[in-house]
């Protein structure tokens, strides 16, 4: 009995050094890659999503490619963030080029660069 309560002594600290210690698996390991749907259904809604925001006058032109450009107008400025956030992420995945790591964001008025999107780090507006 007395080794009983010896190991379940030995356990506990053992779990509680762990814990101390933090020996469990990294928090600040890199998060698994996410997949974007590229179906012709997801691009389709994607891009019938840029229509009604080019209408709604939020989104003047999306320029595909390796280095995609959104092109916005006043109209996003006075979106809140997360919709801000969730345009940018239409954006990025209608885009055309899945090795795109940035959608650039500029004012469509003023040419300048106002901020950009990237899946890892979402949107940075400047």
């Amino acid at each position: 009995m007395g080794l009983v309560k010896v190991a379940l002594v030995l356990a506990l600290l053992t779990g509680a050094c762990c814990w101390v210690l933090d020996l469990a698996p990294s928090k600040h390991q890199s998060p698994p890659p996410v997949f974007i749907d590229r179906s012709d259904a997801a691009q389709r809604q994607r891009a019938n999503a840029i229509e009604r925001l080019v209408a709604r006058g939020v989104v003047q032109k999306l320029d595909h490619g390796q280095f995609p450009v959104l092109w916005v107008d006043p109209a996003f400025a006075a979106l809140p963030s997360d919709e801000k956030n969730i345009v940018a992420q239409i954006a990025y995945g209608y885009a055309g080029d899945p090795d795109a790591e940035i959608l650039e964001l500029r004012d469509g008025r003023s040419r300048n660069e106002m901020g950009r999107f990237s899946l890892m780090a979402g949107l940075n507006l400047y």
